[in-house]
């Protein structure tokens, strides 16, 4: 797992995914500035709640959550609408069965990015992309 914390303000956002063996992948998320990719369970539904999250920031949700599984650790994202922008933070806690209700200041921030909603918008065609060919790989 990497990382390096950064806040960001550019459009600039990048996102990959990628499997990286028997029950595990790797993202990478990214902007200008900084980065930060972990290595995942794929076993849980978080792409495809990822995906749900981003959809929902052109509805209601102001700060939707999604966990990735690092098997203990968990890493969560939190995306914060503010007006036409998202804060894009993520923590990480050390354990994912104590730390699932925790409040997210709990855990360590250990990256950030303030982005257009429209880059998130950007990155939920490749999350789609990613979750269809998931469904093909999984039937």
């Amino acid at each position: 797992m990497t990382g390096t914390g950064g806040h960001g303000m550019t459009g600039d956002l990048r996102f990959s995914w990628e499997l990286t063996g028997s029950g595990w992948a790797r993202y990478r998320i990214a902007d200008a500035t900084s980065e930060r990719a972990d290595i995942v369970s794929y076993c849980t539904d978080a792409l495809s709640d990822l995906l749900r999250a981003v959809a929902s920031l052109y509805g209601a949700a102001d700060a939707p959550r999604v966990s990735f599984d690092l098997e203990p650790a968990e890493v969560r994202w939190r995306l914060q609408r503010q007006g036409e922008n998202v804060e894009i933070t993520i923590y990480r806690f050390r354990d994912m069965s104590q730390s699932w209700n925790a409040p997210d200041d709990e855990g360590t921030r250990c990256w950030s990015s303030n982005q257009p909603r429209a880059a998130l918008g950007r990155v939920r065609k490749v999350l789609w992309s990613l979750v269809c060919s998931w469904c093909v790989v999984m039937s």
